[in-house]
């Protein structure tokens, strides 16, 4: 089922897409102080949230009881998340995508050279990954009054051409007379 229609951003808010692709159950996950999604079974996941605009992070990811039952051990990220591949900013007016959370069972035998890895109490793994062509495709599929609506845009700390040209050829379609301004320019 397809969310309903969104209420307009107010003047100093953005949306945030959330996208969450995880090995293992998720209780809790934060950006800053706030509770962004929970109960969170494996799989990949992806949902819009409004937020002010400004810098925002990843704080806080709680995992579920890895033991079973309520007494067992819930591995919690605490302060690995203040890292600066999990800060992000949120530009009001826009849709902002700041990467896919990825929680992958922890795997000592991996090593991958280059690519910044976290641990949680050595059970699972920690990143940030720009997927957001796949991210694209979804939000197409869900919310696509919003993408024609607003400017969508890499809210991480590394950029992204693909969405900045996205952006770019969309703006192009919705004015047609801009492919024959080009052409007689000889573009």
């Amino acid at each position: 089922m397809l969310p309903g229609p969104f209420a307009p951003l107010g003047p100093s808010e953005g949306f945030l897409v959330v996208h969450v692709e995880t090995d293992v159950a998720i209780e809790r996950l934060h950006a800053d102080s706030r509770l962004i999604g929970q109960a969170l079974p494996p799989g990949e996941h992806l949902w819009l949230v409004r937020m002010k605009a400004g810098r925002h992070r990843w704080s806080r990811i709680r995992l579920v009881s890895q033991a079973g039952g309520e007494s067992g051990r819930r591995p919690e990220s605490k302060g690995v998340l203040n890292e600066q591949e999990f800060t992000f900013d949120v530009e009001a007016g826009a849709i902002n995508y700041p990467g896919a959370i990825v929680v992958a069972k922890f795997d000592p035998g991996r090593v991958l050279i280059g690519i910044p890895w976290w641990s949680i109490l050595t059970h699972a793994e920690i990143r940030n990954r720009n997927h957001s062509a796949m991210a694209l495709r979804s939000l197409a599929k869900t919310h696509p009054a919003l993408l024609a609506a607003h400017p969508i845009r890499y809210a991480g700390r590394s950029g992204d051409r693909f969405l900045q040209f996205y952006t770019r050829e969309r703006g192009k379609l919705a004015r047609p007379d801009a492919f024959e301004g080009e052409r007689e320019m000889g573009r």
